[in-house]
């Protein structure tokens, strides 16, 4: 890959937003520590926790699948309902 291509690689590479849903969120410290936990997955490029809805948005790149994403939270200690393409209505 060539230097122009890998600066702009993240413009050319397949992204998807998933929505992920988290319960036993209580504070800004925990969506805080969500959102850290998410985008330390390669391929995760945007994260935006609210913690009102428990719902975290992602935008991620094809190649990061949902097992990878539910981990991520798990192991931040929250648990997750369900991942979604679709926000709740």
């Amino acid at each position: 890959m060539g230097f122009f291509n890998k600066l702009f690689h993240h413009e050319t590479e397949k992204t998807t937003e998933k929505y992920i849903y988290i319960t036993d969120m209580v504070c800004q410290n925990c969506a805080e520590h969500v959102t850290q936990s998410l985008k330390a997955i390669p391929g995760v490029h945007k994260v935006n926790v609210n913690l009102t809805k428990g719902q975290a948005k992602v935008k991620i790149a094809d190649s990061v699948c949902d097992d990878t994403l539910f981990k991520a939270v798990v192991n931040a200690g929250y648990t997750v309902t369900k991942i979604s393409l679709q926000p709740k209505e």
